[in-house]
């Protein structure tokens, strides 16, 4: 793969051939992140599953335990480690994509490809985080149900075939809120501080660890504006069989998403020559 040395750089999207063409390039992009996120780190890539396990440990606690809010019948941890799951692919996405001109800036101003490689790298990296930790969910609803019988609800069914839909929904949306957020804090560079606050935040606005039929109805009006909630709800119907596939919803939550990463897009591509210029 040749990369050419350019200080100039088009504003605008790239084309989808120019983006296949750095495919290696890509790789070497997740590769690189998997690599520095874990290497000095003393259990590795084993925080992939203790983190999961690790929040619903203190869900199961706090939230089951002493809050004793309901979860539609489904065991507590089985519960929370499906909702943490779509979340936190969702979440990783969102954050790793945030600071992307401050973590970059020297190869943003010294080398030509495609800028869009990085945040594509970015939502590969975060999808291989999620199969590791989809992978700990099977591996939890097969305690429950083959070594304690549990009854899980409407249990896993035909939906499960909607969860590719669902997944591309939260990774357009996370993607596009990441680009946006991006190009704002490379002007403004302490508002990055900013995004651990949000991400936070939108967890509880969202039903990560209620399910939605516990919500009172002056509140539900205020979810349904939520992009994410229809989405992990429709997560959970897919794989527990609780809650429920509201496809319109999951429609708006898809015209939302698509027109921020769209936004976001453009936005990023707009900001990636003027940041270039003021280093």
């Amino acid at each position: 793969m040749r990369i050419r040395v350019n200080s100039e750089s088009k504003i605008g999207l790239p084309s989808l051939w120019e983006l296949q063409q750095y495919r290696f390039l890509v790789y070497l992009f997740v590769k690189k992140d998997f690599i520095s996120k874990y290497k000095q780190n003393l259990l590795g890539p084993a925080w992939f599953v203790l983190q999961p396990l690790i929040m619903t440990l203190v869900f199961t606690i706090v939230f089951g335990g002493i809050a004793q809010i309901p979860t539609s019948g489904v065991p507590g941890p089985l519960f929370y480690i499906c909702s943490l799951s779509a979340w936190n692919f969702f979440a990783q996405n969102f954050s790793n994509n945030s600071n992307l001109f401050l973590v970059n800036a020297p190869l943003y101003t010294k080398v030509y490809f495609p800028r869009l490689t990085i945040p594509i790298a970015n939502s590969i990296s975060s999808l291989m985080s999620f199969l590791v930790q989809f992978l700990l969910f099977w591996l939890v609803w097969i305690y429950y149900k083959v070594n304690l019988g549990e009854d899980l609800g409407g249990g896993v069914g035909a939906s499960i075939i909607y969860l590719p839909l669902l997944l591309g929904v939260l990774m357009m949306l996370s993607l596009g809120i990441g680009l946006i957020f991006s190009s704002i804090t490379s002007k403004y560079r302490d508002l990055g501080q900013l995004s651990a606050f949000l991400i936070q935040l939108w967890m509880y606005l969202s039903p990560v660890i209620y399910p939605m039929e516990t919500i009172t109805e002056g509140y539900m009006s205020l979810l349904r504006y939520n992009p994410v909630s229809p989405i992990l709800e429709g997560y959970r119907y897919s794989l527990l069989g609780v809650g429920a596939i509201d496809w319109v919803a999951i429609f708006y939550s898809f015209l939302f998403s698509s027109a921020l990463l769209v936004i976001g897009a453009f936005t990023f591509e707009k900001t990636q020559k003027r940041f270039a210029d003021s280093i």
